[in-house]
């Protein structure tokens, strides 16, 4: 039996580390190396693991706890990949559910196709207010002359990011990451993960959905990437650094980056024409609501020879009295 390292960064995760766990002491592949990596969480999340440490270990597993001060996923991901020593390697978040079959699956995936360094499945969706209702799947598109390299690059669309998708054979992983060290950016630690097996190595995929993604709000993987120019950027630094790494010609680093940064710059723009687009509408429904309560105004005036002695304004909710037309006097409110 092959032995798989599984590696798992978590920074405060009380709420939901539960359920992963819970998932992995299901699990029916038993050769596992499993190391959690505590990103100076400041909630019960070592409480939690503790807890399910013994029961890890009772199924043969070897435990490897890590706690150090906080600073993101990549660096925590990078203390696991420092020291792991299983023949496969893969990285789920700390919030996923593993079906019971998952491991034995993604090791049998790659057992059948020994001429490839990655391997991918489906994942199902679920929302954290109902984890047993399933909303949607993710999977990698590809067709038959696969083209991951590009789209790792360019088709982010087409890509599975989420690490509870992906399994690496470690010595195609380590063949192209020697130093067992990725980027410490703010994000993009799965590109990181991907990208340099991609340039060398084939995919294989399987159809067969082996866990769920929890859509949480708040979660550092699930937030839209392209959401903010903080993130724009974020993802651009840690793309940068990875093709500067990845060992491939220097010709062609020089051509994905200039690809890359024309890629990024898309994005900006669309985010800009989205902001614009934004602003228009929220101009507009403006100018809808005053012409709606200005034709729901009704004013009344009371005159004594031809003078105005009071006004009154009636508006949705309140009428208002002014004194000669100008002085407020009464403001009544309607009663909820």
């Amino acid at each position: 039996m092959r032995t798989i390292s599984v590696i798992t960064p978590c920074f405060n995760g009380e709420n939901f580390l539960f359920r992963y766990l819970d998932s992995l002491v299901e699990q029916d592949y038993k050769d596992v190396e499993f190391i959690f990596v505590n990103d100076g969480s400041t909630d019960k999340t070592e409480d939690i693991f503790l807890t399910y440490k013994p029961k890890l270990e009772k199924k043969g597993w070897k435990v490897v706890y890590i706690k150090q001060p906080h600073k993101n996923q990549a660096a925590a991901l990078n203390k696991g990949l420092k020291i792991f020593r299983g023949e496969y390697l893969m990285w789920p978040d700390s919030d996923d559910i593993l079906y019971p079959n998952h491991i034995s699956k993604k090791v049998e995936l790659m057992e059948n196709n020994l001429d490839c360094g990655i391997g991918f499945n489906v994942v199902d969706t679920v929302d954290e207010s109902d984890t047993n209702k399933i909303i949607g799947q993710l999977r990698r598109i590809h067709e038959e002359n696969d083209t991951l390299y590009e789209d790792c690059l360019f088709g982010h669309s087409k890509m599975l990011w989420g690490g509870i998708g992906n399994i690496v054979r470690s010595s195609a992983f380590l063949d192209v990451v020697p130093d067992r060290d990725i980027y410490e950016g703010e994000c993009g630690q799965n590109f990181q993960m991907i990208f340099p097996i991609a340039g060398k190595y084939k995919a294989c995929y399987t159809e067969e959905s082996l866990a769920k993604r929890v859509v949480r709000k708040g979660s550092h993987s699930n937030l839209q990437v392209w959401n903010s120019p903080q993130r724009i950027f974020d993802h651009e630094d840690t793309f940068l650094h990875s093709i500067m790494r990845t060992q491939i010609s220097d010709n062609q680093k020089t051509r994905d980056i200039v690809a890359m940064i024309n890629c990024f710059e898309n994005y900006k723009n669309r985010e800009k024409q989205q902001i614009e687009i934004k602003k228009k509408v929220e101009k507009e429904v403006k100018r809808i609501r005053q012409n709606i309560e200005k034709q729901q105004t009704k004013n009344k005036k009371i005159t004594f020879l031809g003078f105005t002695l009071f006004k009154i304004i009636h508006k949705p909710k309140t009428t208002k009295i002014k004194l000669f037309g100008i002085i407020p006097i009464l403001k009544i409110k309607e009663a909820k």
